[in-house]
């Protein structure tokens, strides 16, 4: 299988994981010196760090949309970025914007980033 085609099957599990609030699942892609920089919020630093911000926020999420996903690889990072359209139980309107994840060797997600459009 090629890098491109385990990043794939990584990002699709971690949707899956996403949308049943699986944590410890999500956080298995994860690197242990994990950055997470959620927009307007100070960076996440670690596993344990991680695990508590994702535990907090989580709201149950009835769908999560993917496209423009494009993946860059070039001497062992990779860059993944696409557009999202997430709709919470229970919300009028979904949330609309982009992810970024940059991922190391083994594929495992050493940096997200996400934002929203207005």
């Amino acid at each position: 299988m090629s890098s491109a085609e385990d990043i794939r099957i990584l990002h699709e599990r971690w949707i899956s994981a996403e949308l049943n609030g699986d944590t410890d699942s999500m956080l298995a892609h994860c690197s242990k010196d994990i950055v997470i920089a959620p927009p307007a919020h100070r960076p996440i630093l670690g596993l344990d760090q991680a695990r508590d911000f994702f535990q907090a926020s989580s709201a149950p999420i009835e769908e999560i949309k993917i496209n423009e996903y494009d993946l860059q690889i070039h001497s062992g990072l990779a860059i993944k970025r696409a557009r999202f359209t997430t709709r919470l139980c229970g919300a009028s309107r979904p949330i609309v914007g982009w992810h970024v994840w940059m991922l190391r060797p083994k594929w495992k997600i050493s940096y997200l980033t996400w934002s929203i459009d207005e």
